[in-house]
């Protein structure tokens, strides 16, 4: 029965260093992104600004508004034309 028990804990210990290395060898993987990221390595996300409608204010990105005459933001053609006709 004691067998038992060293076992387990021994079990235990090694199922637990085992965890921490993983979580060790993520953080390390994850700060070297970082770094390759800061210089320039490894491609940036598409960031893309949002535009707020001037008729509902939804917000939307700035590829998918449309513009009036006078530069003012719509989320959609008819919204435009609406506010228009205001």
């Amino acid at each position: 029965m004691k067998y038992l028990i060293w076992f387990v804990i021994c079990l235990a210990v090694v199922v637990w260093i085992k965890r921490k290395k993983a979580a060790l060898s993520d953080m390390r993987g994850n700060t070297q992104g970082m770094h390759a990221d800061m210089h320039g390595a490894a491609s940036a996300p598409n960031v893309e600004t949002m535009q707020q409608c001037a008729h509902c204010g939804m917000y939307i990105p700035a590829s998918e508004a449309v513009m009036n005459g006078n530069g003012a933001i719509f989320c959609c053609a008819e919204h435009r034309t609406q506010h228009a006709a205001r």
